[in-house]
């Protein structure tokens, strides 16, 4: 879901912009601060291999594909 959104929206996004664009399609997260939870799941996918980039605090972009450099 996270992929889609930031394919639509072509652009970085924080972890709270993100988590309400996947609110509304239906998409929950657990726990007392969901932000918190989405953050700590896109910074563990955004490593070398992983499909996002993390470009700031709680903010995540596509990760470059070798097509894209």
């Amino acid at each position: 879901a996270v992929l889609a959104v930031l394919e639509e929206v072509g652009r970085p996004m924080h972890a709270s912009e993100i988590l309400a664009r996947i609110s509304e399609q239906g998409f929950s997260l657990p726990g007392q601060d969901p932000v918190a939870a989405l953050n700590t799941r896109l910074w563990k996918r955004s490593g070398p291999d992983g499909p996002f980039q993390r470009l700031g605090d709680a903010v995540y972009a596509l990760a470059a594909g070798p097509d894209d450099e």
